[in-house]
């Protein structure tokens, strides 16, 4: 779940991502309330999960039933305290493990999100008592990055 889901630096790390996870294992569905850019990334993230849904003009209930009829069992908001906030939908608990990443790595302060992607550099070990989420350590870095995007020839 997204308002970034275009040309913005959270597309361009995480665009990648949704082409990588076992289709035996996981179905992957994007949720996005920001503008349609029309751009590359917004395409490629369209492209590689298996239901895209434009959530932008549904109020933040209609959103958060729409989520939970699509019976999303692991709900991932991207967005945190940044631009375009849309916290209100997962204030509805639409998914039974909700989970805070990428785009503000910082606790929610909620306690609606049961867990947070970090890395001990963005959350030393020693912090982890000021968060509501629990740490879901990754082992080198929480960012992950589009290792097939194209950059241009120009300088």
């Amino acid at each position: 779940m997204s308002g970034d889901f275009r040309n913005h630096p959270v597309a361009h790390l995480i665009s990648g991502l949704f082409k990588l996870h076992d289709r035996e294992k996981f179905e992957i569905f994007c949720y996005s309330y920001g503008a349609d850019d029309g751009s590359a990334y917004r395409k490629k993230i369209q492209k590689d999960c298996d239901c895209f849904a434009d959530i932008r003009t549904m109020g933040h209930a209609q959103a958060a039933q729409k989520i939970y009829e699509d019976r999303i069992h692991i709900l991932v908001d991207l967005t945190g305290y940044t631009r375009g906030i849309k916290m209100e939908i997962c204030a509805m608990r639409p998914a039974p493990i909700q989970v805070n990443y990428l785009g503000f790595p910082g606790t929610s302060g909620a306690e609606f999100f049961d867990y947070i992607i970090a890395d001990k550099t963005i959350i030393p070990p020693e912090h982890t008592r000021y968060f509501t989420e629990k740490v879901v350590y990754m082992p080198h870095s929480y960012q992950v990055s589009d290792h097939e995007q194209a950059f241009s020839d120009k300088p």
